[in-house]
């Protein structure tokens, strides 16, 4: 993962007015990274996210879609309940002369 490292070093510079600290240089590190170690993994995780993602959307359309069956499946017991009385008031009607 780690290709190449440089290390430098340079005079800190001084503030005026300041008392001078005891460490008189900054050390600057360059680090040249390979991440496509990173990358791939970094990308598995999306995927996943994407799956669960997808997974979410299917339950919550296969909730819908039981309350939306629930709903029809009562409409259609108040229907048959509502043509069977309707049968019977017909047939409990005096014939039109």
């Amino acid at each position: 993962m780690l290709n190449k490292v440089k290390a430098t070093t340079r005079p800190r510079p001084e503030l005026p007015g300041k008392q001078p600290k005891k460490m008189g240089n900054i050390i600057t590190i360059k680090l040249n990274l390979d991440t496509t170690e990173l990358d791939d993994k970094l990308n598995r995780l999306e995927e996943q996210l994407e799956r669960i993602k997808s997974l979410e959307d299917t339950l919550k359309f296969s909730k819908d879609f039981n309350k939306v069956k629930n709903i029809t499946i009562n409409n259609n017991v108040d229907i048959k309940d509502i043509m069977k009385r309707c049968v019977e008031a017909v047939m409990n009607m005096e014939p039109l002369q």
